[in-house]
């Protein structure tokens, strides 16, 4: 296995973690998975919409919690 191959696999494993997690609605961890892929390629256009994403519906949740006095 070459190298390219090696971090293919391991940028498709933290995809498909934080995408996981992005839907479990655990963005921190999510945004964590998502910057570990940007590590490895910065230009990975994948991992910089799904951090959009995370950052948003994180901002959404957060008002919520906000707006219900949690």
């Amino acid at each position: 296995i070459s190298d390219y191959q090696e971090m293919t696999i391991k940028i498709q494993k933290f995809l498909k973690e934080g995408r996981a997690r992005l839907n479990k609605d655990d963005y921190i961890e999510a945004i964590e998975s998502f910057n570990t892929v940007l590590e490895y390629n910065k230009n990975d256009a994948k991992a910089k919409e799904l951090v959009r994403q995370a950052l948003l519906k994180g901002k959404k949740q957060t008002s919520k919690s906000y707006q219900s006095g949690c």
